[in-house]
């Protein structure tokens, strides 16, 4: 199974139980699991990381294809799936792009880390 994005692509739509879902988030972008499901669900936003990372300009990402999403619902403290994304960019290069963080006594210090292999 894998997850398509192209660049004519309006981003996946959402169920219309989360669509209508509010309250607070108990989880931030820092939990692997939060930060896998917000990317593989807004091709902007993952976009503009690959392009950020890659220092591409956005218009050169023709096709982003999640090649391990994972499904909505499943816990969200599952070690089951790997976290890293799997990404095939443009028909031609994978990615894996896992986000760390690195403690630091009271302060969590996120980063990236990104491999690259060209076809």
């Amino acid at each position: 199974m894998s997850l398509s994005f192209t660049s004519s692509a309006s981003g996946a739509i959402f169920s219309e139980q989360l669509q209508a879902a509010i309250g607070p988030i108990d989880y931030t972008l820092l939990n692997d699991y939060m930060f896998h499901i917000v990317l593989q669900n807004n091709e902007s936003v993952l976009r503009g990381l690959i392009s950020s990372l890659l220092h591409l300009p956005p218009d050169e990402i023709q096709s982003i294809q999640i090649m391990n999403p994972v499904l909505p619902g499943e816990s969200i403290s599952s070690k089951e799936f790997i976290l890293d994304i799997q990404i095939f960019l443009n028909n031609n290069t994978y990615l894996n792009l896992e986000l760390q963080v690195e403690n630091e006594g009271e302060l969590a210090r996120p980063f990236f880390k990104l491999s690259l292999s060209k076809l």
